[in-house]
């Protein structure tokens, strides 16, 4: 399934992870308090910060598996852990994706939509870095 998939070096694309990270829940500031200022939102409520704070903690949690998931060995036993981290993560960006895509936040949806291709990619490519460290070492 994955004999012409050549990922990028891991590192790479914890980088390029961050890199989105940043830039999805910068978006998600932006377009957050345009809402606010169209009067999308109650003026009094603090919707706008629980909903910050919680992305916040997610993005946090995304980085944390991902990174967990780079650093560990793609070895028989311990690479799954790695695929069940990433595995979450792409989960976690999954459901993040779908809370968003919804009138007056369809910008911050699509950002965590391309945060969830990310992830894939990276499942993908831990996915075949196992299996080439699992046919070496059979082959040796």
């Amino acid at each position: 399934m994955l004999e012409k998939f050549n990922p990028i070096k891991q590192l790479y694309q914890l980088l390029i992870l961050v890199a989105i990270l940043i830039t999805s829940h910068y978006i998600l500031y932006e377009i957050l308090f345009l809402n606010v200022a169209n009067g999308v939102y109650p003026s009094e409520s603090d919707t706008v910060f629980i909903a910050i704070f919680g992305n916040f903690i997610s993005a946090l949690f995304i980085f944390i598996l991902s990174l967990i998931a780079v650093l560990i060995p793609k070895t028989k036993l311990i690479g799954i852990i790695s695929v069940i981290a990433l595995g979450l993560a792409c989960l976690l960006t999954l459901l993040s994706a779908y809370e968003w895509l919804t009138p007056h936040h369809y910008p911050i949806g699509i950002a965590f939509i391309v945060q969830f291709l990310v992830s894939v990619y990276m499942l993908l490519s831990s996915i075949k870095l196992r299996t080439l460290n699992m046919q070496k070492n059979t082959s040796t």
